[in-house]
């Protein structure tokens, strides 16, 4: 199903809504789990795609979305790479803005539901490598490693014959392509913590946003993963959170009232605590952990930190020192469908570059949300610039959910929030 079709079910009927899903291009990256000295194996190949996704509603941004997906590939016994699939949600938020009585909830589990669905093999076409070989692309044409002489001689042969169609395009040549079996193992990673704002600069200081407490922003996301779990995943998938600093017991209070049955405490990275925290968690963007990884790495306690040791250690980070409940929730398993749907150009608008992608989401986050014109004049840019940088528009969606409408003055909107304090970029 189609990521339209996935958003009209779930917002309110006949109201007009606008978004945008931006995908970066997927980029070869390093590999999520470091790998340990003493193996012969090849590192895996892994594969990063940053997706965005913002609602816009009576032309203001309302919500956003980023989220990470990451493919690790290893030789299989056929042509195919053997992959799994990680899921990274990373950002989550609202402005505050929505006119309208729509559930947060149901739109944030209808994108992730909608990334479930998508089939492995769309990250893996024009993959950018790490390193880009020059010597092996076209001779006639100019990067940024042709000398300033060549460059000239190239111009004027240009100049002086019939202009030729390239064999192929230069992104096509300098960059990669992979096919993996579809039905991959999927491993989906979210941290929780409250704050005033992710994506959307001094929205708190909007009065009609909410901004929920660590217990009610927990029980919010397990409610989503839940539902994902029992309408999207197979019976047997591993679904576990961690609450750095509390006991088992303590976190199973906040299981009892899920109706998937295999809840459990801990996490899906490793369940042997002597085993060393550098090899079995994963290094995510801008993430509590990877940064507690990076110190450990400094202090030379890298190879001498066990899991058990890391957990214990990590609550006492001066960012997990006040007072809130955070987590770590996992889902590792095989999703029941197997993902076969190939994004549409309707669904998504996928960036030539990273410095794009950057530039596209910096008119989102890089205005500031505490009065109303911040939420349009981040509209007005996006759509402007879609039209006349890409000749594209933004999805246009009517709703078709069952819902009443309320009021400007009317109860505030919930807040979505999940990891990252926002790191505000530079404007454009």
């Amino acid at each position: 199903m189609g990521l339209e079709k996935l958003l009209k079910d779930v917002l309110p009927k006949g109201d007009h809504f606008e978004a945008l899903h931006l995908r970066n291009v997927p980029i070869e990256t390093h590999p999520l789990i470091t790998a340990k000295h003493d193996t012969n194996e090849p590192a895996p190949l892994t594969i990063k795609t940053q997706h965005l996704f913002v609602l816009f509603y009576q032309g203001k941004v309302i919500y956003g979305l980023e989220i990470y997906v990451y493919l690790t590939l290893k030789h299989g016994s056929s042509s195919l790479f053997d992959a799994e699939r990680t899921i990274f949600i990373s950002k989550a938020d609202t402005t505050g803005y929505a006119d309208c009585k729509l559930s947060y909830k149901n739109v944030t589990k209808a994108i992730i539901q909608y990334i479930l669905s998508l089939d492995p093999n769309a990250y893996l076409q024009n993959v950018l490598p790490k390193e880009r070989d020059y010597s092996k692309i076209d001779p006639s044409l100019i990067t940024k490693k042709t000398s300033a002489a060549k460059a000239l001689r190239i111009i004027s042969n240009r100049l002086n014959q019939d202009s030729q169609p390239l064999r192929k395009p230069l992104d096509e040549q300098l960059s990669h392509s992979y096919q993996c079996s579809h039905n991959v193992k999927t491993k989906l990673c979210l941290f929780t913590r409250p704050a005033a704002e992710y994506l959307f600069a001094a929205s708190s200081k909007n009065p009609r946003k909410h901004v929920v407490d660590g217990e009610r922003l927990l029980k919010w996301w397990i409610d989503i993963l839940d539902e994902i779990l029992l309408e999207t995943f197979r019976e047997n998938t591993e679904a576990k959170m961690r609450i750095p600093g509390e006991d088992p017991i303590n976190v199973k209070r906040y299981l009892r009232s899920t109706k998937y049955g295999h809840w459990e405490a801990g996490d899906v990275f490793g369940n042997n605590g002597k085993d060393l925290a550098a090899f079995r968690l994963p290094l995510f963007p801008d993430d509590p952990k990877t940064r507690f990884l990076r110190k450990l790495v400094e202090e030379d306690r890298i190879y001498k930190t066990d899991l058990s040791t890391f957990w214990t250690e990590l609550q006492e980070r001066q960012e997990f020192k006040l007072s809130v409940i955070v987590s770590v929730i996992g889902i590792y398993g095989h999703v029941a469908e197997i993902p076969c749907n190939l994004p549409s150009t309707r669904d998504q608008i996928e960036a030539s570059s990273r410095r794009q992608f950057n530039s596209i989401k910096n008119y989102i986050t890089g205005e500031e949300y505490d009065v109303i014109s911040g939420a349009t004049e981040a509209y007005v840019n996006v759509r402007d610039f879609l039209k006349i940088k890409l000749n594209r528009k933004l999805l246009q969606i009517i709703g078709d959910c069952q819902t009443g409408r309320k009021s400007k003055s009317a109860e505030r909107q919930e807040v979505v929030t999940t990891l990252q304090v926002r790191k505000r970029p530079k404007k454009i």
